[in-house]
């Protein structure tokens, strides 16, 4: 295929992106629940500055700054409001997954060929697990975006090599772009550190064999521009943090420790807050120790084991590809087995099952593993999804389209190309048609409770919000309940936001929950998805601080 119709497709399916990404954001209730993590570092970075936020903070960089950057100018064009978050996180994350689909597009082309890349490319944009990470808020897309461009660079290094094309040397030029992307990629999520490890795997595995074997030399400059191009990102960051230890050096570059989650939300400038990390526990004679966190351990559904762990992972791969969609997977890989392996093919293997393994292991030590963990594998496998989907496609106009003998024949003629791409793109549509009508419906609660507070509260009034989801459309001061101590002895706390559930839940935490509101609490309003159930429910307690003061004195802090 020539420059220009390259350019003409990838374009094409640029704006089919873009458009999946505007419907998909325009149906998004709220962004998922996670994307409030990075709202704390982005505010922080406009609030305080970059290279001060950087110093201080361990979540990885890269979408916060984004986030920021996208507020800051939207704001700036009158387009929202400066407490409106919610679409910045959602527009900074589309952005990159918009573009995400050209790396897609060339990488798929040079592992499975330009038509099959074309049909895998179409069920990228249109595939609900991949299409809905733009309207969620996370960092997920920024992450794949510039993992797929550090293995379309892999790839081109790997096909250079003796045996693949005739008369060409590897460039270690290649290696150290691949090696760059990686280190941004990095700077998004932690899943990336795989794609070097593979690409040193294949080098060595490559050596094993005549036909790929390259002479020492040029195979320890390959290593040295990967290394390079990965120091060139990583330095400066590293540089700016405390580099104590190999421990804290590598705990910063894989973001273990991440952002505050006791942190305020919607801090106003030079106005600090007591977080509570730090406070003893409280309790109650004749009740005992009261309980405080983010999650209610009673509705955990965490799993134990590698078993259960392998049995999730294959569940969330199989979903997350639509079932049909992995079932032509399946069919693309047993019909790609005739095939002869090339260098890049085994790069490709080894960096999915590296992701794979490793999401395995984090799974089965965690208990939580979810199908955003398994975005590279499921985009890899598309490939295989694309070459069946083309055979499907022939399959369909060898026999007409069954009611019309001669269409598909004609069009086979007339324009291969269509006749490829006619079955992916209606299984596509079909993903399109059966994804969700509106992602995150049952917390359609919180949205409504978020305009509640902005026309019932003041500037400086603070709430409590055990889920966070309100902060990101009222611009007051938020605590989450990780904090929820600091947040109850605050004098300015005016409004506490819970689900239901999480009242009636009888762990220690439902307990201390319903102890707080039947002491200091009031309730004024509750707010119900459309045909969610009862426990969906949100509920607004106004606080009452001198309530809760005859409490405190009550209170053995221990």
């Amino acid at each position: 295929m020539d420059i220009k119709r390259r350019f003409l497709v990838c374009s094409a399916l640029v704006g089919l992106s873009a458009i999946a990404q505007a419907v998909t954001i325009q149906r998004a209730v709220v962004p998922a629940q996670d994307s409030i993590r990075y709202l704390v570092v982005a505010q922080a970075m406009a609030r305080d500055g970059l290279l001060p936020t950087l110093k201080t903070q361990n979540e990885q960089p890269l979408f916060p700054a984004a986030v920021w950057l996208t507020h800051q100018g939207l704001v700036d064009c009158g387009l929202i409001g400066p407490a409106d978050w919610a679409v910045s996180l959602q527009i900074a994350a589309a952005v990159p997954l918009v573009f995400a689909v050209v790396s897609v597009y060339l990488l798929l082309g040079r592992l499975v060929g330009g038509p099959s890349a074309l049909a895998a490319s179409l069920l990228f944009c249109l595939l609900g697990s991949i299409r809905r990470l733009g309207a969620d808020g996370l960092s997920d897309s920024t992450h794949l975006c510039f993992c797929c461009w550090a293995l379309w660079a892999g790839c081109h290094y790997f096909a250079w090599i003796k045996g693949n094309v005739a008369g060409r040397k590897p460039n270690a030029a290649w290696l150290a772009a691949m090696g760059a992307f990686t280190g941004i990629a990095l700077l998004a999520r932690a899943e990336a550190i795989v794609l070097p490890l593979a690409a040193a795997a294949t080098m060595g595995l490559a050596q094993l064999r005549p036909a790929w074997r390259q002479c020492w030399f040029r195979l320890a400059g390959g290593g040295t521009a990967l290394v390079a191009g990965m120091a060139l990102v990583l330095v400066p960051y590293l540089a700016l943090g405390p580099a104590r230890d190999v421990d804290s050096i590598v705990a910063r570059l894989l973001g273990r420790q991440g952002a505050d989650e006791s942190a305020p939300l919607n801090l106003p400038p030079g106005r600090v807050l007591a977080t509570g990390a730090d406070q003893p526990g409280w309790r109650l004679e004749g009740t005992g120790q009261l309980t405080f966190g983010r999650k209610d351990t009673a509705a955990s559904g965490r799993f134990h084991g590698y078993a259960a762990a392998a049995a999730e992972l294959a569940r969330e791969l199989v979903e997350a590809l639509d079932y049909w969609v992995a079932a032509l997977a399946a069919w693309g890989l047993w019909s790609c087995r005739r095939f002869p392996v090339r260098p890049a093919d085994r790069f490709v293997q080894l960096a999915a099952l590296g992701i794979m393994a490793g999401v395995l292991k984090v799974a089965a030590t965690g208990g939580y593993l979810s199908e955003r963990h398994l975005l590279v594998p499921i985009t890899l496998s598309l490939a295989c999804a694309g070459v069946g989907a083309v055979k499907l496609a022939r399959l369909a106009s060898r026999n007409g389209f069954g009611a019309v003998p001669s269409l598909g024949q004609r069009l086979a003629t007339f324009k291969p190309a269509l006749v490829q791409c006619s079955m992916p793109a209606a299984l596509g549509l079909l993903c399109w048609v059966s994804g969700p009508d509106a992602l995150h419906a049952s917390r359609s609660g919180h949205l409504q409770a978020a305009r509640w507070l902005e026309t019932r509260t003041r500037p400086d009034d603070v709430v409590l919000d055990s889920r966070g989801w309100t902060a990101l459309y009222t611009g007051r001061t938020t605590y989450r309940y990780d904090a929820a101590q600091a947040a109850y002895s605050h004098p300015r706390l005016a409004y506490i936001v819970v689900e239901r559930a999480e009242l009636e839940s009888p762990s220690r935490r439902g307990e201390t929950l319903r102890l707080l509101m039947e002491q200091a609490g009031e309730p004024v309003a509750r707010f119900s998805p459309p045909a969610g159930r009862p426990v969906q429910q949100v509920l607004v307690y106004r606080w009452h601080p001198l309530r809760f003061a005859e409490l405190k004195g009550r209170l053995d802090a221990r």
